[in-house]
């Protein structure tokens, strides 16, 4: 009864959430958010999960700073989200690897980053000259998915039969709200998974373009 208490009340927050970024999705986000501050910060705060499941988090960052345009909450909200799934699927013992990465093509944020999985974009932006990105990518070692299971993994209550997730379940929202997230900061969202070799989520968003190098543009 406690399990599924906490499990009911997971769910509510994870309703309410989903319905607040649904409202605010049609509204560009204006503050600025270091991506890979944001990746960090998230680490620390699940360090109490992880030690709990035994994974080690291992994060690998770019040597150039991975500054966004964006909402700070709902980019740790993207970032929690896509950690607590590796963490959920990972072996006890198993390794979580988060890679941010910076001035990005759009090409090279899209590129594979795990050869020979299958890759499916779940969120794709609209291509414009010019716009560097910035990505995350969270990967776990766990039992990885089938390629029919890829394209309703952004769906509401979205399950893969036959995976287990620990003690701790999900509310089958969390990358419902990712997605959703990622619409609103024109980013995109990219899954590589298969049988055996784990998966892997990218989310890159749009680079924030410094005032002062429009005005020297223009």
């Amino acid at each position: 009864m406690s399990a599924q208490a906490d499990r009911m009340g997971r769910l509510v927050a994870d309703l309410l959430s989903l319905s607040r970024i649904e409202l605010n999705e049609h509204i560009p986000p204006s503050g600025r958010v270091d991506l890979d501050r944001a990746a960090a910060d998230v680490v620390d705060a699940v360090s109490v999960l992880t030690q709990e499941k035994q994974v080690q988090v291992v994060v690998d960052q770019g040597e150039n700073r991975a500054s966004i345009s964006g909402d700070r909450d709902e980019i740790l909200q993207v970032v929690q989200n896509l950690l607590d799934n590796a963490v959920k699927y990972s072996p006890k013992g198993g390794v979580v690897e988060i890679a941010v990465r910076s001035d990005l093509s759009f090409d090279e944020a899209w590129a594979s980053r795990v050869p020979g999985a299958t890759r499916l974009p779940l969120v794709t932006p609209d291509r414009a000259v010019g716009l560097l990105y910035a990505a995350v990518t969270v990967r776990d070692h766990g039992p990885g998915m089938a390629r029919e299971h890829l394209p309703r993994l952004t769906e509401r209550f979205y399950r893969v039969e036959g995976q287990k997730s620990g003690e701790r379940q999900g509310t089958g929202l969390g990358l419902a709200i990712v997605k959703h997230i990622i619409n609103r900061h024109q980013g995109g969202l990219m899954v590589e998974s298969a049988p055996g070799m784990g998966t892997a989520f990218t989310a890159w968003f749009p680079m924030a373009v410094d005032r002062r190098d429009v005005r020297n543009a223009a």
